[in-house]
């Protein structure tokens, strides 16, 4: 897994022989900002839930997809930090991810066989319904965003998704005609696209997860 920076976090009183579902930072963000803004650790001891939370880091602007440059976070997450959760005897169970990391969650389990889906918490995702709306780094040009293009590409198995969505963030109206086109539930609450509409919802996300996970 090169340099990229890694963790993983197991419940109380376990050491391994565990599912684990893996968090997807946003923005700017990293792996490291998921242990200290986010508080995983502390959430998941807090659930009693007997699974596992991991993150790699995917770039601060990757969006967890192939670039021109050379940056494979998305390649980085299927073919290397999954795998090698494996040999941690960590079986990978179920995806997390925030804003650019909703984005890489729902990529990467649409490109997983039917029979290897996972349960996917998609927070804010960074859904864009057309490249005019894309920050400059997210993509490489026109092209790079019709292929990683989530509306037009790749299907979700609505029993294994959920969407959370703040009504003042700037990405609702994207993401609500995403979850009407793709058959999503969409849970929406007041709030925008930080962490005091995000850290709240921890606690019910890891317990969905945990539902689906068994």
């Amino acid at each position: 897994m090169g340099t990229a920076r890694w963790w993983v976090s197991l419940p109380p009183g376990s050491s391994g022989d565990l599912p684990v579902v893996v968090a997807l930072h946003g923005h700017g963000g990293s792996a490291d900002g998921l242990l200290g803004a986010y508080h995983l650790d502390s959430a998941l001891a807090a659930s009693g839930h007997r699974f596992a939370i991991a993150a790699i880091d995917g770039g601060a602007e990757g969006f967890w997809h192939p670039r021109a440059d050379g940056r494979d976070p998305l390649h980085l997450l299927l073919e290397a930090f999954l795998p090698a959760l494996k040999d941690y005897a960590l079986r990978p169970a179920g995806l997390i991810g925030w804003s650019m990391g909703g984005y890489g969650a729902l990529l990467a389990d649409s490109l997983l066989p039917s029979k290897e889906k996972l349960p996917v918490c998609a927070v804010s995702p960074g859904i864009l319904l057309r490249y005019a709306d894309a920050p400059e780094w997210a993509f490489d040009g026109p092209d790079d965003f019709r292929r990683w293009d989530l509306r037009k590409r790749w299907d979700l198995d609505p029993e294994l998704v959920r969407v959370d969505c703040g009504t003042e963030d700037g990405l609702y109206p994207a993401v609500r005609r995403f979850a009407e086109e793709k058959g999503l539930s969409l849970n929406s609450a007041p709030g925008g696209h930080d962490l005091d509409y995000w850290l709240p919802l921890v606690p019910s996300q890891l317990d969905w997860l945990a539902e689906r996970i068994g």
